[in-house]
């Protein structure tokens, strides 16, 4: 299962995610893959079924998918509706009465871009959040610790931050672990735009 996180700290939005990706009663900590998404202008966690986050990174590679801008709610709405007509047309889902594409099959996602947080529901709903969101397992627990850091701990680094979060999902979330990725989601497409 997987647990990500988003975050807003100095104007600057932060994504982070674990590392473990589940494979029917198998857990890997994979070094080559990550369950976050890079797009020019903005970075995609996904949690949920490995197929559909796998058909995400292929959907972004084609085209110029990798180019288009998620700057509100309904930019956000229609990629995830266009990735849904994709996954239906393309990777042969949506052929049975209830199948993965119909809810995502137990997916979510959430959208980082240089100064906005959304997440993404198994039905392609989308709502932002001004200071921090969670997905995934584990998810309520993430919650209550980023609210814990953003009203008591203020001054803490964002990397330490995550990796103390981390450290106490690991413990009730088995299926959640491995070195987070950690990523400045502003500074990132700030980089990109520069080169």
């Amino acid at each position: 299962m997987t647990i990500i996180l988003g975050f807003k700290k100095d104007n600057q939005v932060w994504i982070a995610c674990d590392r473990y990706i589940t494979y029917g009663d198998l857990i890997v900590d994979p070094k080559l893959d990550s369950k976050l998404v890079h797009m020019a202008n903005a970075v995609i966690g996904g949690c949920g079924d490995l197929t559909i986050r796998n058909h995400l990174e292929l959907y972004i590679s084609k085209g110029n998918n990798y180019e288009i801008v998620l700057s509100s709610k309904n930019d956000v709405m229609q990629f995830f509706i266009n990735f849904k007509k994709y996954l239906t047309k393309t990777a042969g889902l949506g052929e049975a009465e209830h199948n993965q594409v119909q809810e995502f099959h137990n997916s979510g996602f959430m959208v980082a871009t240089s100064d906005r947080l959304f997440l993404v529901d198994e039905d392609c709903g989308v709502i932002e959040f001004d200071r921090f969101c969670c997905a995934g397992r584990g998810e309520e627990m993430g919650l209550a610790l980023l609210e814990y850091f953003y009203t008591f701990k203020k001054s803490t680094k964002p990397e330490t931050m995550v990796k103390r979060i981390m450290k106490v999902i690991y413990k009730y979330q088995n299926s959640c672990g491995g070195q987070p990725t950690l990523v400045n989601v502003t500074q990132e497409i700030i980089d990109r735009r520069n080169l």
